[in-house]
């Protein structure tokens, strides 16, 4: 930016804030008399600064740098912030494939739930209940060795003891359930 536009915005700024600084000040002298009923009075904090150039472009010279940092504006966007990371059902649901993986995969209708499969099985249900949604929609089998067999997935609270059926919870997302999802999302790529 040319020296001249420099000297430009400054005045501007000093246009602004000058009528204000009249209108308000205290400096040394007594304050201003209150004003008449229906005259307005200007304040600097309620006048909104006009950003005339992009803070790209200020000098690095300290007090005019200070200056225009109050009639610049922001020409670099900001980047995203990853997302925090927040709970997800993996490690919940990891714990349970090992106990359960064979009983969830086979096509044997007589088999039973492998000692440790429903106590996991009830672990997901008493720290993280939402994370079901996963065993129901069939999100669990990307955690399993071989395919998974829906029928067995919704036989797996009777064979456990448990009332809880699972089929209510097949469509959680569409029903408005808020379920934590299997994994946190990928951070963004960087920007170049």
């Amino acid at each position: 930016m040319a020296p001249s536009h420099i000297l430009v915005a400054l005045l501007v700024a000093f246009a602004v804030a000058s009528p204000a600084a009249q209108a308000t000040r205290v400096h040394g002298e007594a304050a201003a008399a209150a004003p008449a009923p229906g005259e307005a009075v200007l304040h600097l904090s309620s006048m909104p600064l006009i950003p005339l150039i992009p803070c790209s472009m200020v000098p690095d010279i300290p007090l005019l740098k200070d200056i225009l940092r109050l009639i610049c504006y922001d020409d670099k966007p900001t980047p995203t912030p990853p997302p925090p990371a927040g709970k997800t059902c993996r490690p919940l649901l990891t714990n349970m494939t090992t106990p359960c993986g064979s009983f969830l995969t086979t096509n044997d209708s007589a088999s039973t739930p492998q000692g440790g499969c429903c106590d996991s099985y009830f672990a997901v249900i008493d720290k993280d209940a939402p994370c079901i949604c996963h065993i129901a929609n069939g999100d669990i089998a990307q955690l399993l060795p071989a395919p998974i067999n829906m029928t067995r997935v919704y036989a797996l609270p009777d064979a456990c003891g448990s009332a809880l059926k699972l089929e209510p919870f097949a469509n959680c997302e569409r029903d408005g359930i808020k379920m934590p999802p299997m994994d946190n999302p990928s951070p963004p790529p960087p920007a170049h």
